[in-house]
């Protein structure tokens, strides 16, 4: 057997995959428990962003800069494993925003490599990973950046999709 990644041991504390960040540290990395290698079964990981002061997050908005997005896929709903923000819930593999390609066409879908959310006058930001019981994949990868909210990189990233 000539495997060039093998998945470590793992035992799992229910905590473990619970990540905080400071919301002064303005660009960083976010990842799903035993990343580059698959989530395990029954996860549910909180990666919480904790700003001191409301008033800084005031024309501010949080982007996330997709590397890699494979969980398993959900015909409707994200029913089994799931990334959720805010209300939003992403599966399966890349990341798509339904009603965006055609707006005509609720149900068209357009892939997303970069997301954002405003922060005006939050103390705090979350993302849940949920998974089920069943199929596993490698995960999630994403680079974060805090920015203003007037910034806009859509020139450098000319394939994104970037909500202000």
């Amino acid at each position: 057997m000539n495997n060039l990644f093998v998945q470590p041991d793992i035992s799992f504390d229910t905590d473990a995959c619970n990540q905080s960040y400071s919301g002064r540290i303005t660009n960083g990395v976010i990842k799903s428990f035993n990343y580059p290698f698959d989530y395990i079964n029954n996860l549910s990981c909180t990666y919480k962003f904790y700003f001191s002061d409301a008033q800084y997050t005031t024309s501010k908005k949080i982007c996330f800069k997709t590397r890699r997005f494979d969980l398993e896929r959900s015909i409707a709903y994200c029913t089994f494993d799931y990334l959720q923000i805010e209300d939003n819930k992403y599966c399966g593999r890349g990341l798509w925003q339904k009603g965006l390609y055609d707006p005509k066409q609720p149900t068209s879908s357009l892939w997303v490599n970069n997301l954002c959310w405003s922060l005006n006058y939050v103390e705090t930001f979350e993302l849940k990973f949920v998974s089920d019981s069943s199929v596993v994949g490698a995960g999630f990868y994403f680079e974060y950046s805090i920015i203003n909210n007037t910034t806009d990189f859509s020139h450098q990233y000319p394939d994104s999709k970037i909500d202000k």
